[in-house]
């Protein structure tokens, strides 16, 4: 990579990102030790240090940032001050360049293997006194304790860390986002390390809330919350994968927590993970007395958002797990009813429909097409699935003149792909 033209080898985040900190002036100091040795201070959610090496050709040789950030190989606060270092190397940048002697840095491990045992304590509990994130992580690591204790440990360094990243203003900006979220992400790590799935689960749960809340103290519009509360539910998914073997009090516990879990008002504005948490319930549906726990549960939520329009999606979602626990644990005639009887919902009329195609019964394949078209007036793009649901049907049935008619609809709606259809329907009509 070359410092003269960098930005097609670098991921187009990074590189965007990094622009906007040269843009807006985050390069602080810059320091050339030798001939092509630069040091580069960038101003992040703290103050980071790149070193770039180049030779003779601007080929970028070695080029280190003391951040955090193992995501790929090169970092925002990098690009940054490679932009920097080309203007430098231009003659046009307004940053005085401090010149200095070519040196060679210790490396930190060698360092520290020179002290003795009680000098690394010194250095390492001072340390920690000044920062709560490092003291509570170095706590949470290295020591050991009860379940309680451990979760206990995983709370205050997520209260510590949420306290460096929001300090006054009680929000955490753009470009510090994407650090907070990793460090929250590290408390997941805790949750790998214990083969208790019960501590595990409350881990995973402890993170999920907090990426959650954090919605609403931070700016998301990279996606690094959200990654984090996915993070959270993947774990969870992952924690109870291979519950159907366990102890069934144990099994009932883990159901009852994430029972509970779900119903934080936490999740009122974001109902997809409250629906995640019921839909891993479902795992433990197999026992009665949990399935009609859960069915309840699932009722007084769809009772609650009948009235709303904009939950319309969600109850979805809720039919939709309570089908899956009836075709596992139902009647076929018990589905069916479920089914037919929740037909206003896309989901349910497309499962009907695959019903009917596999009994190749395509009759009732295109009533159930133009029932859903007719439900969803006002919603094109729903109204064109429908429609081409529709014409395979008419396909199916050979009946000629519907497809055509159908086909033109199709087309003018920017279906091109059916202008061939047309052109062979019409040449077929033409040879009858």
């Amino acid at each position: 990579m070359n410092i003269r033209h960098f930005e097609n080898e670098i991921d187009r985040t990074i590189l965007e990102r990094g622009y906007g900190y040269y843009i807006e002036g985050n390069i602080l100091e810059v320091l050339c030790q030798g001939k092509n040795q630069y040091f580069v201070q960038v101003e992040g959610s703290e103050v980071y240090e790149v070193e770039i090496t180049i030779d003779e050709s601007g080929r970028i040789e070695r080029s280190v940032c003391d951040c955090p950030y193992d995501l790929g190989s090169v970092c925002k606060h990098e690009v940054a001050a490679y932009y920097e270092l080309r203007d430098i190397l231009d003659d046009d940048s307004d940053i005085e360049v401090i010149q200095g002697p070519a040196v060679t840095h210790p490396k930190l491990a060698e360092v520290l293997s020179a002290l003795s045992k009680e000098q690394l304590i010194e250095v390492i509990v001072e340390m920690a006194q000044q920062d709560g994130v490092l003291k509570n992580s170095l706590i949470l690591k290295y020591s050991q304790g009860s379940d309680a204790e451990e979760l206990d440990r995983c709370k205050k360094l997520i209260a510590a860390i949420v306290k460096k990243y929001t300090g006054r203003g009680g929000f955490i900006e753009y470009r510090k986002v994407g650090s907070f979220a990793k460090e929250i992400a590290e408390v997941l790590e805790k949750a790998w390390e214990t083969e208790n799935v019960l501590l595990t689960t409350d881990i995973a749960c402890l993170v999920l809330v907090e990426a959650v809340e954090a919605f609403q103290y931070a700016d998301d519009s990279d996606g690094d919350i959200g990654w984090l509360a996915d993070e959270a539910v993947d774990q969870l998914h992952e924690a109870l994968a291979d519950n159907a073997n366990w102890e069934p009090e144990l099994r009932e516990r883990l159901f009852r927590k994430l029972l509970q879990e779900s119903e934080r008002t936490t999740f009122d504005d974001w109902e997809d993970y409250r629906v995640a948490l019921l839909g891993m319930c479902a795992q433990f549906a197999d026992v009665e007395t949990l399935r009609n726990a859960l069915k309840a549960n699932i009722e007084d939520l769809v009772h609650a958002y009948a009235s709303q329009e904009y939950q319309k999606y969600t109850s979805e979602a809720l039919h939709g797990i309570w089908l899956g626990i009836l075709r596992e644990y139902g009647s076929a005639e018990e589905t069916e009813q479920f089914i037919v009887a929740n037909l206003h919902y896309s989901s349910f009329r497309e499962s009907l429909i695959t019903k009917y195609k596999q009994e190749n019964d395509f009759d009732r394949v295109v009533q159930l097409a133009l029932e859903g078209e007719e439900l969803d007036k006002g919603h094109a793009g729903r109204i064109l699935k429908w429609q081409e649901i529709r014409y395979a049907a008419y396909r199916e049935l050979q009946l000629k003149e519907e497809q055509m008619r159908l086909a033109e609809q199709l087309l003018l709606a920017g279906k091109f792909e059916y202008y061939r259809e047309l052109q062979q329907l019409a040449g077929e009509e033409r040879e009858t």
